[in-house]
């Protein structure tokens, strides 16, 4: 036992405790921290007005139970999302495991040591909607002349901390399926990395749009449909609608024992199960999969030009790391099935098309943030182009080619990642939007010449200050503002862009004519962001690049 609580507290310290090597790196950490915050400020602002809307007609048409169950339901929904690459990152995809199954602590301390982290990267997912939401709803209740029982409060860290348990232990028993697929391509890491991406994405999408289409068509405006919906959405988890009876005084002992004992006989069977298969999924892990690699007939091969063997070389490299493949991929799919969502959020909680509402610039605005927020932000051919290489950079700086040859391999790469997410992104939205056709076209240039500048600067913040010394690709990420800040000019960007879009939608104006302003804003920010972070930069990565130690 004490060496579990030691692996645990190691763990918990490891994946997310932040570390400051001096107090400028402390200091830079809480200016990005509050920065962080204020630029999500808006977008969490737009969420609790409207649940404030929605909350209030939910006590008019007496089906506030159905509306809390559907606000933990978001909750889960969003830590399944994202925390399915989350998981098998901590889980599976770790050096770390390597030196752990040595050490003498039993595989099942392991891995409840690393649920436990799990855990705790889900309750920071869920809080974020659940507690700005149960807040907002308390409030209208009050506004609206009602209250709730005491039994409301003190259920909210309840809720808090056991909501988010049945979509991670859904998670823990679908990992495994994916991991032994995983385990068979293992000497194919490319396959095995775009296998796991698809399922990923595939069951999330599987659970989601689902719940989505239960929603249907409901007349009115933002906050009738997004009501109407609710009352069909309410009871989609059947527990989660339980703990909300219990939330708001109905047959409080009952509801809670239905919640309590779905959720433990389910955290027993996930938990049992995960047990059994764990050391196993390990152990065929690192001994290689069922796919026998065969051997590569010597063949003639023309010579390459320096630039395009550098960026194979790059590409090989990428491939090669299960885990970095695995994050590219993410990036690739999650892109374009984050806009899917988004078309059918926009669908469902915006008013019927009409006079005054373009639908088409609705979508436009919503979907060009998402595309915006993960291509530009999330390309991790781009965050670490340096950091990736880890011990073989070394090999790179003996290569006889120049620091700039090798740079701009890296930066080549990074821009045709960022493309061939633009069009998989372009080709969904040509799809499932209503936007005119021009649009559609318009949609793929706009985001890409948003994009594509941030490459450049995403990797000059790498070179400028490199983690050579990781063992998990989480621990790039983590505390690191080289990672952080781009993520924060998308989201800046993209906000503004959104709004630019949905409050056209709703102006008496002709689409043509609302496109025309809409994309002169785009090519703006595009033009501005080529000049400051793309525009003569090379020569300033060459200069940090030199002064990268061995």
């Amino acid at each position: 036992m004490y060496n579990f609580w030691t692996l645990t507290k190691f763990n918990l310290s490891y994946y997310l405790k932040p570390r400051f090597e001096n107090a400028k790196d402390k200091r830079k950490f809480i200016v990005s921290a509050i920065i962080l915050i204020l630029v999500f400020a808006m977008p969490l602002a737009m969420m609790v007005y409207t649940i404030y809307n929605a909350a209030s007609m939910a006590i008019q048409m007496n089906i506030v139970a159905d509306f809390i169950s559907v606000m933990l339901l978001a909750s889960q929904i969003a830590v399944l999302f994202m925390g399915m690459a989350s998981y098998l990152q901590i889980m599976y995809f770790g050096n770390d495991n390597e030196i752990l199954m040595t050490l003498p602590v039993k595989p099942s301390a392991i891995y409840l040591s690393k649920l436990i982290v799990s855990l705790f990267n889900n309750l920071i997912i869920s809080t974020v909607i659940i507690l700005p939401s149960i807040i907002t709803i308390a409030v209208a209740f009050v506004r609206e002349g009602f209250s709730f029982g005491a039994e409301y409060y003190v259920l909210i860290p309840f809720a808090l901390i056991f909501i988010p348990l049945l979509p991670l232990l859904i998670i823990s028993v679908l990992s495994f399926p994916i991991m032994k697929i995983v385990s068979y391509f293992k000497k194919h890491p490319t396959i095995s990395a775009l296998i796991t991406a698809l399922l990923t994405v595939g069951i999330v999408l599987a659970i989601y749009l689902p719940s989505m289409a239960m929603g249907g068509e409901v007349e009115g405006d933002i906050s009738g449909t997004l009501v109407g919906v609710m009352s069909k959405l309410g009871r989609y988890f059947y527990p989660t609608y339980c703990f909300a009876l219990a939330m708001v005084g109905s047959q409080i002992a009952k509801n809670l024992a239905i919640f309590f004992a779905i959720t433990l006989v389910a955290l027993a069977i996930g938990v049992l199960t995960s047990l059994l298969f764990y050391r196993s999924t390990l152990s065929k892990m690192s001994e290689g999969g069922g796919v026998s690699s065969t051997e590569k007939k010597v063949k003639s091969t023309e010579p390459m030009s320096t630039k395009k063997a550098l960026v194979m070389r790059e590409l090989k490299g990428v491939m090669r790391d299960q885990s970095i493949a695995l994050q590219t991929f993410m990036m690739l799919i999650m892109a374009p099935a984050m806009l899917l969502i988004s078309t059918f959020m926009s669908r469902n909680s915006s008013p019927e098309e009409g006079e005054t509402f373009c639908i088409g610039m609705f979508e436009l605005g919503m979907s060009f943030f998402y595309s915006f927020m993960m291509i530009g932000g999330m390309n991790y051919m781009s965050l670490i182009g340096i950091s990736r290489d880890r011990e073989q950079f070394s090999i790179a700086k003996t290569l006889p080619v120049t620091s700039k040859q090798i740079l701009q391999a890296k930066l080549t790469l990074s821009d045709l990642t960022t493309l061939l997410a633009v069009i998989l992104s372009g080709a969904v939205f040509a799809l499932v939007s209503s936007t005119p056709w021009y649009n559609k076209i318009l949609y793929i240039i706009g985001v890409f010449a948003c994009t594509f500048p941030l490459n450049c600067f995403c990797l000059m913040r790498d070179v400028k200050a490199p983690n050579l010394k990781w063992t998990n690709i989480k621990q790039i990420s983590k505390n690191n503002m080289g990672t952080l800040v781009p993520m924060l000019v998308c989201v800046v960007g993209g906000i503004a862009v959104m709004i630019l879009g949905i409050t056209m939608s709703f102006l008496p104006m002709q689409e043509w004519l609302m496109s025309l302003i809409f994309w002169g804003v785009v090519a703006v920010i595009a033009v501005a962001f080529f000049f400051i972070f793309c525009f003569r930069k090379m020569d300033k990565m060459v200069e940090y690049f030199d002064k990268i130690e061995i």
